[in-house]
């Protein structure tokens, strides 16, 4: 988790790799979109917020299972 930490605090510009849409959407989209952009941009819940972190891990454990 600590190598994950430096990439939260990059720009949109530098992490344009599908990660800048969940940071700059507001947390009301739905989720799906979220782990859409966190899968393609190769990043995990945890460099949004803890709160999205929250979030985003019980969506994507839920789409795991089926």
């Amino acid at each position: 988790m600590l190598r994950i930490e430096p990439l939260a605090r990059l720009s949109p510009r530098t992490s344009h790799r599908g990660a800048a849409a969940p940071l700059t959407h507001p947390v009301g989209l739905p989720s799906s979109l979220k782990v859409k952009g966190i899968a393609s941009g190769g990043l995990t819940a945890t460099a949004l917020s803890p709160f999205a972190a929250g979030e985003l891990q019980g969506v994507w454990c839920g789409h795991q299972r089926r």
